[in-house]
């Protein structure tokens, strides 16, 4: 019987996957959401769950009837007490709230705090695996069906937290309701396993009842100690929506909004309210109509509103849960102009905005930040850039400021001034740039709207009669000093020529991480842009050794570890794909976060289909080395399918058009196919291994999924750190489908596992229960 096995592979599936989804988002919010703390989130939960996948294949006591339930236990417990570590791992480390981590603290504080739950999770595989395995009457079949449960325990568990979970509880709730389920379902396997007297039913439901209310309560109660733990004060509002963490601080006499641990704004900051909306307004003549992207809250409608021919002011705020808390929490002076009848708020992603957008606009002002991540630099591409660009009318006005060094700009920030400076200048006919704490840059499509004379500018604070406090004749005179200006072009120009920031290739967001880790730290940034100077041949020199590597290595044939290896680059690339799918989606519709459970849920899906239906169709292939290599030639195919698949959705929607099908469905297929892809690699490699084993009814599939694991660890952090952010999605995908074809020189080689002509003929013995 493989139902109690299979049953625990499914919710260990379930719970990690809501596990890894929550504690995901607290540790976002604790390392402020840039790419490099997200490889090293995805890196650090891998490995771990390879290690618990790896140390439970070792021979232990005699306890079958125990150890997995023990896990599954160990997994329920751990899952709330992570997210408490999480919130509190800044006061544990001595990290003050708002600091930036160190990569080198990061990754400690990552290790220590996700090494439990990860270690019980890649257990419950290994030990679901192994109890199967037993429980056959043919030791040398492996049961397969554990990988498919866990698979499809995972898709089930990430459109249960989205659909159910994220709408009604807190994230500390939802991680005690998925305890309590497991925490039950581990009792009554522990009974099952160990062949006890099945007790009444009735008594394990009214006990299962009495553990998640306590556990329900618990998490109720410690909600708001474990939020000032997170933030170290008390917080006036903490709210997960689908599309980031909110957090909203008072400190003093300012309120600050905090999205996945970014800053956004702080109110009442009159002096960067008129900043942002003056110093574009003043460049216009005429404004009359102006679209603001970002800062409706922190006060520059207000400042808007004081120039008396304004008479729109189309204001883009995707999240309306972020308009719910301003009008709860923030002073009456900032949301009363939010009211005023020429104010309208639209609840939708800028991007979608603008290609729908057919409104003239004098004056368009960005007012988001810095692009710290992917998401961010969607505003700062070639693309949005030029749908500004249409949408404007003669002679408008576009402006975006970054933080910068008024006086001394390093080599860094440079980089990242230099990436916006050239980005501006191929969309729009004149751009001119400010230095200052935040560096602004303006653009126009006319070539002569934009002026650098302060005189101008003073001569129409007079004329419009505006009553400002900061942005003054002296203020205008010192930061348009000709000798400042000069100096921020000189500092543009020593950056060198760069790549510009296009929507697949985002480099912009890898800049902002450069100057991130200058800050923190130095060794880091050097080393980055040594990755960047190596070259567009690194990709393809460090392939071409893995292609040798594979050709000429001397490795005994029955190990196969050609195979073996194979499993690894296949995760490797399983995870990349998964990846670039997100980013592509993000890029194409501007929003990720509300489709984030779709797309992995349909991948995870997408492996145990692809699992069951070799199990359907080709139960025992005859040849299953050869079989895996042509999978993976088909695996690199379809690698190429996606970027030609991407670059026409790409087209379409530049030019106004709609896909016939919705992108989420066409991302979500495209996830399905590479999850299939994923499953029907992993299956024909366990009977490969298997066939080559001397010992047939050794856990093949365990050992399989830790190196499958371990292989996704190293994509992660390769494919987030260095492919996306330097070459791009396109180039990406091209080095993962070579990479998927040079996998195919070490199951060809000496050492790929081939198969000796008595086993050839024979085929494997190998199932998988229904």
């Amino acid at each position: 019987m493989e139902r109690a096995p299979l049953a625990a592979a499914t919710l260990a599936g379930f719970a990690a996957a809501i596990g890894q989804i929550v504690i995901l988002r607290e540790m976002l919010v604790l390392f402020h959401g840039n790419e490099l703390s997200t490889g090293i989130i995805f890196f650090c939960w891998l490995l771990w769950t390879a290690a618990g996948a790896g140390l439970a294949r070792r021979p232990g006591p005699s306890s079958r009837g125990a150890a997995l339930p023990a896990v599954l236990a160990m997994l329920a417990l751990s899952l709330p007490a992570t997210i408490l570590l999480a919130r509190a791992a800044r006061l544990l480390w001595g990290i003050p709230a708002g600091q930036q981590v160190p990569p080198s603290i990061m990754l400690g504080m990552v290790l220590t705090t996700i090494s439990i739950f990860c270690l019980a999770s890649g257990a419950a595989f290994t030990l679901s695996w192994r109890t199967a395995l037993a429980e056959r009457s043919h030791p040398e079949e492996q049961p397969l069906a554990i990988y498919c449960g866990e698979a499809a325990g995972a898709g089930i568990g990430g459109l249960f937290f989205s659909f159910f979970l994220l709408p009604h509880f807190t994230a500390l709730q939802a991680g005690a309701i998925t305890s309590s389920i497991l925490l039950t379902a581990a009792m009554i396997l522990f009974l099952h396993l160990g062949r006890f007297s099945p007790r009444p039913r009735w008594q394990i439901l009214l006990l299962a009842a009495v553990l998640g209310v306590a556990a329900f309560s618990a998490a109720s109660r410690l909600e708001g100690p474990s939020r000032r733990w997170q933030w170290g004060g008390m917080p006036l509002a903490v709210r997960d929506t689908p599309f980031h963490n909110l957090a909203l601080l008072k400190t003093r006499d300012q309120i600050s909004l905090f999205s996945n641990g970014l800053w956004l704004f702080s109110v009442p900051d009159p002096q960067n309210a008129e900043l942002a909306a003056h110093l574009p307004l003043l460049q216009h003549p005429h404004p009359e109509s102006v679209l603001l992207i970002g800062g409706a809250q922190a006060g520059l409608v207000g400042e808007i509103l004081k120039y008396p021919r304004v008479r729109q002011i189309d204001c883009v705020e995707p999240d309306p849960e972020v308009v719910r808390m301003s009008g709860q929490f923030l002073p009456g002076s900032v949301t009363a102009p939010l009211r005023d009848p020429r104010v309208q708020i639209h609840h939708e992603d800028a991007r979608t905005f603008l290609r729908r957008g057919a409104q003239g606009y004098d004056i368009v002002i960005l007012d988001l930040g810095e692009p710290l991540n992917a998401e961010m630099n969607g505003f700062y591409t070639v693309e949005f850039f030029s749908r500004v660009n249409r949408l404007m009318k003669e002679g408008g006005v576009f402006s975006l400021a970054v933080p910068s060094s008024p006086d001394i700009i390093g080599p860094a920030q440079a980089r990242l001034l230099q990436s916006i400076h050239s980005t501006l200048k191929v969309s729009f006919a004149s751009v001119l740039a400010i230095p200052g704490e935040s560096a602004r840059f303006f653009a126009s499509p006319s070539p002569s709207a934009l002026t650098a004379d302060p005189r101008e500018l003073a001569g129409r604070i007079s004329e419009r009669k505006l009553d400002v406090r900061y942005v003054r004749d002296d203020f205008l005179f010192d930061a348009m000093n000709p000798l400042r200006l000069d100096y921020m072009l000189r500092a543009i120009e020593s950056a060198g020529p760069g790549r510009l920031n296009r929507d697949f290739e985002p480099t912009c967001y890898f800049n902002a991480i450069l100057v991130w880790a200058a800050q923190l730290d130095p060794i880091l940034e050097r080393t980055m842009i040594r990755f960047t100077e190596a070259g567009d041949l690194m990709p393809w020199i460090a392939l071409g050794a893995l292609v040798l590597w594979g050709i000429f290595r001397k490795v005994p044939a029955e190990r196969g570890t050609g195979v073996v290896f194979n499993v690894a680059l296949a995760g490797g690339i399983q995870m990349s794909l998964e990846i670039a799918l997100l980013l592509g989606f993000q890029i194409l519709e501007g929003f990720v976060y509300s489709q984030l459970a779709a797309i992995i849920s349909a991948t995870m899906a997408g492996l145990a289909l692809g699992a069951a239906v070799l199990a359907r169709f080709r139960p025992n292939p005859v040849k299953p080395v050869k079989s895996l290599a042509i999978l993976q030639a088909v695996i690199s195919l379809y690698c190429v399918g996606i970027m030609g698949l991407l670059r026409v959705l790409h087209d379409a929607i530049q030019s106004g058009q709609s896909p016939a099908v919705p992108t989420a469905w066409i991302f979500s297929g495209l996830a399905l196919s590479a999850g299939l892809l994923g499953g029907l690699h992993f299956s024909l490699a366990t009977k490969a291994v298997g066939s080559l084993s001397p010992r047939p009814g050794q856990a093949t599939g365990a050992r399989l999924y830790a190196w499958d694991t371990a292989g996704a660890a190293a994509g992660a952090l390769i494919a987030s750190l260095f492919l996306l952010p330097v070459y791009g999605i396109t180039d990406t995908l091209r080095a993962v489908s070579l990479l998927s074809l040079g996998g195919i020189a070490a199951l060809g080689g000496r050492s790929g596992g081939k198969l000796n002509s008595r086993r050839e003929s024979k085929g494997m013995n190998a199932g998988i229960s229904p």
